[in-house]
């Protein structure tokens, strides 16, 4: 009795890979699979992203330079960092390449985070571009908890993308 599946391997800091196979048989010990006639990869990044649709409303909190916490809505997320949305090319301004951004604030699933971060890159940002802004910061600093929960997020996602197409 054989039931098609996909199986996920996970390549920490390489890849998120795929393979379709069928599931033959188990026991206390091992699950037997068929072979799977190719494997595709589906994410190329040293951690697995996940990118928020736009119905999800996820923000980070950002303090200003007066300390009042800035409201972003969250692009997406790895272990390593995460993307937020700025609204203008004068909002973007502010954020530099190699910027520390100190005490972000952040809750995935109810769970509450506070990371460090520096800014990475700036996408959008051109004399030609017109709407929201993507500024992509890597942690500086995170806990391990936090960033494994992150990581459990992402993958978890991954695999309910997969399975459900």
């Amino acid at each position: 009795n054989t039931k098609e599946c996909l199986m996920l391997i996970y390549l920490k800091g390489q890849a998120v890979m795929g393979a379709a196979v069928e599931f033959k048989d188990s026991n206390a010990q091992h699950f037997t699979f068929t072979m799977p006639a190719c494997m595709f990869k589906l994410q190329r990044r040293s951690a697995a992203r996940y990118s928020f649709p736009n119905a999800y409303e996820i923000y980070v909190y950002i303090n200003n330079k007066q300390n009042k916490p800035l409201k972003k809505r969250l692009i997406d997320i790895s272990r390593r960092g995460l993307s937020f949305m700025a609204e203008s090319r004068e909002e973007a301004a502010v954020y530099k390449r190699g910027m520390v951004i100190r005490r972000m604030e952040f809750c995935i699933m109810g769970r509450k985070m506070v990371a460090d971060g520096e800014v990475r890159n700036i996408t959008g940002f051109s004399v030609k571009s017109a709407g929201p802004i993507r500024i992509g910061v890597d942690f500086a600093r995170i806990s391990k908890m936090d960033a494994d929960y992150i990581e459990s997020y992402v993958l978890g996602h991954i695999f309910n993308n997969h399975i459900s197409h």
